[in-house]
């Protein structure tokens, strides 16, 4: 589990319950298949909020004050129980040969108290990055130890090569792709889509995603 040890390797999830019955049987597959993909990238994009937990935001605590490591890791602890949580509901939902419905689950955390929730939580994550990125370059140049430090960290078989500033931008990247996925199963599922895939995937879902400071972070 995410609180012990390593999450979950994405590669290591079968993905035996494509569909490949049925009279639609190549839509309905291809409709499974982006199912499948929104389930194994957000298992990734977990297992990276976990490595930079603890491979890097427990191991600077010993160098970098509070001030830093708030400024470095925003509402990381956060961020991460709403991608378990996330994962978890995704899971359950693949315990099934053919996963029926998925719109549901994500509203269920984008909309509403719980939507405005995560959007306040994930935009601090993301809108310091700028910052964040400065002072890593600066503490790298004045203090050996820091650097030292990072380059440590950074060569952890856990990292996959990977830098911290790859794993930082991860959350951002991992909003944006909400969008798509959700789109590409309203393209694949056959009849009027059901009300709340197609009310996640229309523009309000876009707004709700829309973090202040995303598109300098996109041009940066």
């Amino acid at each position: 589990g995410e609180e012990g040890g390593e999450p979950t390797d994405p590669q290591q999830i079968s993905s035996s319950s494509l569909g490949e019955e049925g009279p639609d049987s190549s839509r309905e597959t291809d409709r499974q298949a982006v199912i499948y993909e929104l389930y194994t990238t957000e298992v990734s994009h977990l297992r990276t909020l976990w490595v930079l937990d603890r491979v890097f935001f427990q191991k600077m605590r010993s160098v970098l004050n509070s001030e830093e490591l708030a400024c470095i890791f925003p509402n990381l602890p956060k961020v991460h129980e709403f991608h378990a949580n996330l994962c978890e509901a995704m899971k359950k939902r693949r315990e099934v040969p053919v996963v029926q419905e998925i719109g549901d689950i994500m509203l269920a955390r984008f909309e509403d108290a719980a939507g405005q929730e995560f959007q306040e939580q994930a935009s601090q994550l993301c809108c310091l990055q700028s910052q964040a990125q400065e002072l890593i370059k600066n503490k790298k140049r004045k203090d050996p130890r820091f650097a030292q430090l990072i380059q440590e960290c950074e060569a952890s078989p856990l990292c996959r090569r990977l830098q911290l500033k790859d794993m930082l931008v991860s959350e951002m990247q991992r909003l944006t792709k909400y969008p798509l996925l959700l789109d590409n199963i309203i393209k694949y599922t056959d009849g009027e889509p059901p009300l709340l895939e197609g009310s996640f995937s229309s523009a309000s879902c876009y707004e709700t995603l829309r973090l202040p400071g995303q598109q300098s972070l996109q041009k940066g």
